[in-house]
């Protein structure tokens, strides 16, 4: 494996995007030198990084499950913020579909220039901040919470 020998800061900020984001994004790599996923065909290399995605999610995401568990109730509602940089943008648009297409109250809710989990990443930008406002009220609306 061999590593870029130039860091190249991330590239095409949208100038609509907050200062506080840009400062942020200017500090992450371009994602063109991350290091590649494997092969479509290497099951096994996608089944390693499937297994450290769960690990990492599941340890992330136990103690706030145990919190809320009570109050979710199958196909009830789902609310989906993400950014046009995500990396996972194609994702979030299927996920979107298909809840919606089962009759499950989902919201998506896309933001210019944002990048992957962008409301934890860069919490006191504005575009955050709303996010996270808006996903509240989107609780508090189908939940009560």
């Amino acid at each position: 494996m061999t590593t870029p020998t130039q860091q190249h800061s991330y590239v095409n900020i949208p100038e609509t995007v907050s200062k506080k984001a840009q400062e942020f994004l200017r500090t992450l790599r371009d994602p063109a030198l991350m290091p590649a996923f494997p092969d479509a065909g290497d099951l096994a290399g996608w089944k390693k990084v499937q297994a450290a995605a769960e690990a990492a999610g599941t340890a992330t995401s136990a103690p706030r499950l145990k919190r809320y568990e009570h109050t979710v109730r199958e196909t009830s509602l789902g609310g989906v913020p993400g950014g046009l940089k995500e990396v996972l943008l194609s994702g979030f648009v299927r996920m979107y579909q298909a809840l919606d297409t089962a009759g499950v109250t989902v919201k998506l809710d896309l933001y210019e220039g944002m990048i992957h989990n962008f409301p934890d990443r860069i919490p006191d930008a504005p575009e955050a901040i709303a996010a996270r406002q808006k996903m509240r009220a989107f609780l508090h609306q189908h939940l009560g919470l």
